[in-house]
């Protein structure tokens, strides 16, 4: 089992990135990252380098508030 695994309880996909949402409620994105869309804060060189292959968890803004009992849509 890839290690990543265990922990996710959702999963979101799109055309060109994914998402999965683990039991401490952590965002973790991967795809395509051009303008760090996914917020993995990752800098931009050449459109190979705007994709992430590995899940990395996302850098929310301040506003977002994280909570047990928040559903994600």
């Amino acid at each position: 089992m890839i290690p990543f695994l265990r922990d996710i309880t959702q999963i979101y996909t799109g055309d060109y990135s994914s998402f999965a949402v683990t039991n401490l409620g952590d965002i973790k994105a991967w795809g395509l990252n051009k303008n760090n869309l996914l917020l993995t804060d990752q800098s931009e060189r050449g459109v190979i380098k705007n994709i992430v292959t590995e899940p990395m968890v996302m850098q929310l803004p301040d506003y977002f508030v994280r909570s047990s009992t928040t559903k994600i849509l």
